[in-house]
């Protein structure tokens, strides 16, 4: 298989510094991680309760 320069960069990964970009990678990252930690956090009275129960 060749590899030419153009496959080449094709792999890899280019910094996007767009503030467009940047601001919506950061707004996504906060959804998904509050989401995450609404879940864990929801969970946290049960899951010490149990503990509680085992222990």
């Amino acid at each position: 298989m060749h590899n030419t320069s153009m496959a080449i960069c094709k792999l890899g990964c280019r910094q996007d510094d767009r503030p467009f970009c940047v601001t919506t990678g950061y707004i996504a990252i906060g959804v998904i991680g509050g989401m995450f930690l609404l879940v864990v956090l929801s969970d946290f009275p049960r899951l010490i309760h149990d503990f509680r129960f085992y222990f």
